[in-house]
């Protein structure tokens, strides 16, 4: 944590906090800090990521993991992606007629 602070700081960038004791307003973005906190972080806690271009790497690198890869018990144990593909097959139909590229002749 004490590093991307750092990096935040460095680049003039400001965290904006949530009200005391109300995580729900803004669940998604607390819940997305927590992984980055508890997976990211601590997995490069030993590893110097003082250059930003090798630290956006490592994190985009993590993201693509996150959103892809990783089982969420949220998405019955599946990565957003295959959650998402999973949605799109069940409704092929729908999807079908209600995309751009829909033409009705």
């Amino acid at each position: 944590m004490l590093l991307l602070l750092i990096i935040l700081f460095r680049h003039n960038i400001i965290l904006t906090p949530n009200y005391p004791r109300y995580p729900n307003g803004q669940a998604y973005v607390e819940r997305m800090n927590r992984a980055l906190q508890e997976e990211f972080m601590m997995y490069y806690e030993d590893y110097e990521l003082k250059d930003i271009h090798e630290f956006n790497k490592k994190m985009l690198q993590y993201m693509l993991w996150y959103n892809t890869e990783r089982p969420h018990h949220s998405l019955n144990k599946k990565s957003p992606l295959q959650y998402f593909c999973d949605i799109i097959n069940s409704n092929k139909s729908e999807f079908s007629q209600t995309g751009m590229t829909y033409t009705n002749s």
